[in-house]
């Protein structure tokens, strides 16, 4: 059997993660969720998303376990992981600003966890443990039952946040009161462009005060 050379492997130029192949199988390396001999179809279970980083997602599933939450819809206080708009000191109080793929969700334990794709850092502070890739978002049952934040499998969004990835139990980003979720809408590449040209130049609004308080 002769070598497959890259030029000849044809592979996928979104589901394979590289242009070259096995040499004896011509066999190209898929991304997740992928397969076929040049990674162009999506393997069972998982289906096709627009996104280029993560082209097959896992097709969600129906879970049996049973969670009472503590927490009714008629209860629920005024959420603020959702405002209806961005400001600057907002933005400047939160260590990071990423676009997320929601893609899964499931129950664990008091949590709801859900699967969630990091597309796009942009902004990141010292020692914030956020990557472009595969990651984790907790909200306890009360939060998920209140919707704060409401998140849509399939749907974009703004995160932004702070204090929130230290939880070893959790690994992963875990809602708190410093979380912001917007869906996402491409009119927001501008405000954050224009957020972080401040921030850069030292122009956030009362920044010491927002350095030693706690409130949002």
């Amino acid at each position: 059997m002769g070598k497959f050379k890259a030029s000849h492997c044809n592979c996928h130029p979104i589901g394979s993660l590289a242009k070259s192949c096995n040499q004896t199988s011509g066999q190209c390396v898929c991304k997740p969720g992928v397969t076929g001999l040049t990674c162009n179809r999506c393997a069972k279970g998982y289906q096709q998303s627009r996104s280029p980083q993560t082209p097959c997602l896992r097709i969600p599933t129906e879970t049996t376990a049973v969670f009472v939450p503590s927490t009714t819809p008629a209860t629920c206080e005024k959420c603020r992981a959702m405002p209806t708009r961005l400001n600057q000191r907002k933005y400047c109080k939160r260590e990071y600003a990423i676009e997320v793929l929601v893609t899964n969700k499931d129950i664990i334990g008091n949590y709801i966890r859900y699967s969630i794709e990091i597309e796009s850092v942009f902004k990141r502070g010292n020692g914030v443990r956020i990557r472009r890739g595969q990651q984790n978002f907790w909200m306890t049952q009360d939060e998920f039952v209140c919707k704060c934040p409401k998140l849509k499998i399939g749907k974009r969004f703004l995160l932004l946040g702070r204090d929130d990835t230290n939880d070893v139990d959790h690994p992963g980003i875990i809602n708190n009161k410093f979380t912001i979720m917007i869906e996402w809408e491409e009119s927001l590449l501008d405000k954050l462009e224009r957020f972080s040209r401040r921030e850069l130049k030292g122009q956030c609004p009362n920044r010491r005060k927002l350095v030693s308080t706690s409130t949002i």
